[in-house]
């Protein structure tokens, strides 16, 4: 990334994926076989939302298999079958699938633009919130400078 003049780096997270300006917040990302790139200046910012997302169906039908798993055990006794550990396992694998499935994620909204989402399951949510308040800090800085107050 290449500063303008005048600019100066805040504060980058995400191992330099994420870096915030005193003019702009950018964002470049590489994948398999994918490069994503936005720029988003600080006075465009309409909105920034933490979010954290899961799928609660895994977590749900785990539940369900450990207790059909439960009530199986009860009537295993008098008859036997392997219906409670082939419940039992399914249910340990729906709670892994359910566990990796969370995620937390910052979406940073411009004006009629396009958003600026990057995940942050690596980072603490102290630290997610304290890039947050930088980022607010920050437009409120520019938005000063911009209206010469």
């Amino acid at each position: 990334m290449q500063l303008l003049p005048d600019e100066e780096i805040l504060v980058s997270s995400n191992q330099d994926t994420v870096v915030l300006t005193n003019q702009r917040v950018h964002h470049a990302d590489k994948e398999w076989g994918r490069s994503h790139q936005i720029t988003i200046f600080l006075e465009n910012i309409s909105s920034i939302e933490m979010l954290y997302k899961s799928n609660p169906i895994f977590l749900v039908v785990a539940i369900f298999c450990f207790l059909l798993g439960f009530y199986a055990m009860q009537q295993t006794q008098t008859n036997g079958g392997n219906l409670p550990t082939i419940s039992f396992v399914v249910g340990v694998v729906l709670l892994a699938f359910w566990f990796y499935s969370r995620t937390r994620q910052v979406s940073i909204s411009s004006n009629g633009g396009g958003k600026l989402n990057f995940r942050v399951d690596g980072m603490k949510a102290d630290a997610v919130e304290e890039f947050v308040d930088k980022v607010i800090h920050a437009k409120a800085k520019r938005a000063g400078y911009l209206l010469n107050v």
